[in-house]
């Protein structure tokens, strides 16, 4: 196991009540349940952000009649969710996807009615029979219309929870399925509950403003890249490098920033369309990282150079907090302005 995942792991929310800063969220599925139990369900955001433990979390309480609020089941349930004693199905898209490449004869569609028809009609050991379907947006068209069919046919004991980060590539009719929950990366002052959470599990009296403050800075808002940071930060590193470390994203954020300082705008465009709204954060970051690091290469960066390319980072640290819907077209007007600074000293 990697170390960088282990206080992630450790600290991974097991019941609604030790979720930090979906609080939105938590309230509306509890306001939600009281009243009745939806069939379909799909939670949209951000990589790392907490979607399939939410979504886990969630598979249980259903199963819990144990519990005294919905959404904190007991240790009992748990720990049979953890011996794969309940119906609780978890299917991983992406592996479906890659495996279906490999198998000529069967397509990423079969597999899906596969694990599906598998269970569906079995005989039912707990309240629910729910199935967590994983990277949903990896679906082809068709692998999710071979889904539709049992989101819409199977018995209504059948609860399907769908996971993305790219809820635009999921299709309108299975979407139209489901009840939508976006799940937001943290805010300034949840990342400092959270870096607090993680020192205190360390056992470290380190600050927790000072990480929590570079983290904002370099953009740092998913709790699995937090906890990361914490524990670099617990390790020796400076608040500033331990909140260095990297944003995922989809698209090669390396090529990008080469892209931009060779001045290939086709090439940047065409590597952008390929990036969802939920990548922005996490280019704007490696961008800033990849102009902090030219302009600190003292070697090879004549003064004009040196003042374009801080113009450049500064054209990216200043931009507005917008919906995450507009985050991408907010990046690709600031790389154009980027692109144009360092079109005129020479890059």
């Amino acid at each position: 196991m990697n170390v960088t995942n282990q206080l992630a792991l450790s600290l991974r929310p097991k019941r609604f009540s030790e979720l930090i800063g979906q609080d939105k969220v938590v309230r509306r599925l509890r306001g939600l349940l009281k009243k009745r139990v939806p069939k379909c369900y799909l939670f949209h955001g951000p990589k790392g952000t907490g979607k399939t433990t939410i979504a886990r979390i969630l598979a249980v309480s259903l199963q819990c009649r144990h519990q005294k609020e919905f959404g904190e089941p007991c240790d009992k349930c748990r720990r049979r969710y953890k011996r794969s004693e309940l119906p609780i199905t978890e299917i991983n898209c992406a592996s479906i996807v890659e495996k279906a490449k490999d198998a000529a004869k069967m397509s990423a569609a079969q597999a899906i009615r596969d694990k599906l028809s598998a269970t569906s009609y079995e005989l039912l050991q707990g309240r629910f029979r729910v199935y967590i379907l994983d990277e949903a947006h990896r679906l082809s068209a068709d692998a999710q219309d071979a889904a539709l069919k049992y989101f819409e046919d199977s018995p209504k004991e059948n609860i399907f929870i769908v996971c993305s980060t790219r809820a635009h590539n999921i299709v309108d009719t299975l979407r139209s399925r489901c009840m939508l929950f976006k799940i937001k990366p943290l805010e300034p002052d949840t990342i400092k509950v959270l870096v607090k959470r993680g020192l205190s599990h360390l056992h470290s009296d380190l600050s927790s403003s000072k990480l929590a403050d570079a983290l904002w800075e370099n953009r740092i808002d998913s709790p699995r890249l937090i906890l990361n940071a914490v524990e670099n930060y617990v390790a020796g590193d400076s608040p500033e490098e331990a909140a260095e470390v990297e944003a995922e994203t989809v698209v090669d954020s390396k090529e990008l920033c080469r892209c931009i300082v060779k001045h290939d705008w086709p090439r940047i465009t065409k590597i952008l369309r390929q990036a969802p709204p939920s990548d922005a954060r996490g280019l704007r970051a490696a961008v800033v990282g990849y102009l902090r690091e030219i302009m600190l290469d003292t070697s090879d960066v004549t003064e004009e150079r040196s003042i374009a390319v801080s113009d450049a980072i500064r054209i990216l640290c200043a931009s507005s907090w917008t919906e995450d819907s507009n985050q991408l077209a907010l990046l690709i007007a600031e790389l154009a302005a980027v692109y144009k600074v360092l079109a005129n000293f020479g890059f």
